[in-house]
């Protein structure tokens, strides 16, 4: 039995609110990323397309968006879908293809039987399902990100269109074929640092602005892992963090500089790249940049629930504009971040690689003290 359309719906008149798409949001605790993306992720995904369960769907390492912490072991899929098209069709389907895929001894481990409804986690609170607690699974409707307390409902609404894209454009040039090198710790870093020149490309207009932004995105990324690391000895751990950091970058300076050159001088002059996946992703970006970047967008914002200059990871001259602006770009570029597989610690070398390889085309010797 084919699942039931919302276009479909809409056509006939039939429009109860238990036919009608919201995002829902399945948290699950898992094994290992690789195998757990190319042996659950993707067929649920080409089945979910083939029976038109959902009308967008994507996935991502769960990330607490204030600590900046993502973490390795929780997977999130979010879907477009009707609660009777998840009842029905999804859960089902869903419950089935973790119950094939876990080992006897992981469920075990965590206490549970099979995947079902029984085990589900429900909300702790009204911001979400609390991830630091989460045993296996847990579902969220109608999930909202926090990120929509800064810029706004509509604005997250567009960056997940453009995280459906992102997360396309990676299952199947990383994940689907099956070969060990395309899922090799390097293919995914350079994979990870090509995806992020057409973000910043299309959001900022020149190599100036994206090397401060790229700054504030080591800094920023530095404070957060100081919280979760629980540092006492700021600034020898800082130090260290940092040599660590650029000792990274150095070993593999010619292979940064040189793919971070290439691509943006090919994104200046317009030029389509030989990879199709990859001109996906920068006509994606170019689209949400458009559909943000909106004259009037200012009365689509929120108020946001505190003061943005409390933000302690502010060490510039920031407006408010600027402020959400930014944010909003930090957030789509941890979403690469989590669609590959790149944890907390090592996207710190992926933004200080960013930020050393700008900060060498610019021709500046670092800025900020």
């Amino acid at each position: 039995m084919q699942a039931i359309q919302s276009k479909h719906l809409e056509n006939i008149g039939w429009t109860s609110a238990i036919f009608k798409e919201h995002y829902t949001t399945v948290n699950i605790r898992i094994d290992d990323f690789k195998r757990f993306t190319q042996e659950v992720i993707i067929p649920l995904f080409e089945e979910v397309k083939s029976k038109n369960i959902a009308s967008s769907f994507y996935y991502r390492l769960a990330t607490d968006f204030w600590m900046g912490v993502t973490f390795g072991n929780i997977i999130q899929l979010d879907f477009s879908v009707s609660p009777y098209n998840f009842k029905m069709y999804l859960k089902p389907l869903l419950y089935d293809r973790l119950n094939n895929y876990f080992d006897r001894k992981f469920l075990d481990d965590l206490e549970v039987k099979e995947i079902c409804d029984d085990v589900i986690q429900p909300k702790t609170n009204l911001d979400g399902f609390d991830m630091w607690d989460l045993r296996i699974i847990s579902i969220e409707d109608f999930f909202i990100d926090n990120l929509t307390y800064i810029v706004g409902k509509k604005e997250v609404g567009i960056i997940r269109d453009l995280s459906v894209k992102s997360s396309q454009c990676i299952l199947s040039e990383v994940f689907t074929s099956g070969n060990d090198d395309d899922t090799s710790e390097q293919n995914i870093l350079d994979k990870c640092l090509l995806m992020y020149y057409p973000v910043i490309h299309s959001f900022f207009n020149d190599l100036e602005g994206m090397y401060e932004f790229s700054s504030w995105l080591v800094y920023k990324t530095l404070y957060q892992v100081k919280k979760v690391d629980n540092v006492h000895d700021l600034q020898e751990w800082k130090i260290k963090k940092i040599l660590d950091a650029n000792l990274y970058f150095e070993e593999q300076k010619d292979t940064f500089l040189g793919l971070s050159q290439y691509v943006l001088e090919s994104l200046d002059n317009r030029e389509e790249f030989e990879e199709e996946w990859l001109n996906n992703w920068v006509n994606a970006c170019l689209d949400c940049k458009d559909r943000l970047l909106i004259q009037n967008r200012k009365q689509r914002w929120p108020t946001i629930p505190f003061s943005y200059l409390e933000d302690e990871t502010i060490f510039i001259e920031m407006d408010e504009d600027r402020y959400r602006h930014w944010q909003a770009i930090y957030f789509i570029l941890k979403m690469l971040n989590s669609q590959l597989g790149i944890t907390f610690h090592s996207e710190l070398n992926m933004f200080n690689a960013l930020k050393n390889s700008l900060k060498t085309l610019t021709g500046k010797d670092n800025i900020y003290r």
